[in-house]
Order: C-alpha cells, then sequence, then structure tokens
C-alpha cells in the first residue's frame, strides 16, 4: 500500500457510494486506503463517509459508483469509477487538484511575506572572517543609501 502522494490535505470531505454487487475494486481499495491511521492522520478534520446504495431493481440495472471529493476552497469534484479503472487513477486525480490549491495557497503566502529590501549579488570575508555583502550599483543609486569614504554603507 504506497503511503507517498496521497493524503487528505484541503480536503473537506470525500463521499463515496457504491452497491456492493456493482462496484469496482477500485472503491473498495479507495474506502481501505482512505480508513486508514496513516491517511486519517494528515487531515484528522476531513470527514470520509461510506453509502451502501440499496436498490429494489439492482439485479438488472448496473448502479454506478461515485466519489464526491469537496475541497477546502469549496470546489466539488466528481469521480465516477468504470470497471477497469485503478484506484491510483482516482487519487492522481485527486491528487492534481490537491496539488493545485497547495500551489495557490503558497502564492498567496509569498505575496503577503515578499523579501524585503536590497537583495545581495554576491559576499566577500573581511577581517577576521566578518562576512559582507556586495550590493548592485543600481540599487544603491536609487537613493537607497551612499558609500562614504572606505566603502561603509550610510543613510
Amino acid at each position: 500500500m504506497p503511503r507517498i502522494g496521497f493524503s487528505l490535505n484541503f480536503i473537506k470531505s470525500i463521499n463515496i457510494s457504491f452497491h456492493p454487487l456493482w462496484s469496482t475494486p477500485a472503491v473498495r481499495e479507495l474506502i481501505q486506503r482512505t480508513s486508514t491511521k496513516y491517511i486519517k492522520s494528515t487531515n484528522p478534520k476531513c470527514e470520509v463517509n461510506y453509502k451502501v446504495v440499496e436498490a429494489n431493481d439492482c439485479l438488472f440495472k448496473e448502479v454506478p459508483n461515485k466519489v464526491e471529493v469537496e475541497y477546502s476552497d469549496g470546489s466539488k469534484q466528481l469521480i465516477t469509477p468504470v470497471k477497469g479503472m485503478h484506484v491510483e487513477e482516482i487519487q492522481q486525480a485527486i491528487l492534481r487538484r490537491t496539488e493545485e490549491l497547495e500551489l495557490a495557497e503558497e502564492l498567496k503566502e509569498m505575496k503577503a511575506n515578499p523579501a524585503t529590501g536590497p537583495m545581495p549579488i554576491g559576499f566577500f570575508k573581511g577581517r577576521k572572517g566578518v562576512k559582507y555583502a556586495i550590493y548592485s550599483d543600481d540599487v544603491e543609486n536609487e537613493g537607497k543609501g551612499k558609500r562614504a569614504k572606505g566603502g561603509v554603507k550610510t543613510k
């Protein structure tokens, strides 16, 4: 059972509905994987619900399986597993969306906390092992500071 890659991060709830006679092995495997302690520990607030569909005419008509995923941003995804589908394909569909949400959150954090001040273009060691930063001339000519005699930066 691979643990790498699949987690419940950025997922609010997963609703799995299936009929025992018409369910695919991928649905049963997904139920097993989402009920492990490891997967549940990745997001304890995530609700994983299982619903066994009972229909009177199910012996003659195929009942479709459904995996409904609700993400932390409110968006929903419906996955309908078909015969021959593997559980990895369901996990990949979920993983793609969670990676998009993770990237969006990281970009939002980067915009909220940008690097401040001029960025050094290099470093050199001075006396007694003290490290000094070298800044580009165009940054210093913008009025950020001027060099006095001896190369010491003043305001």
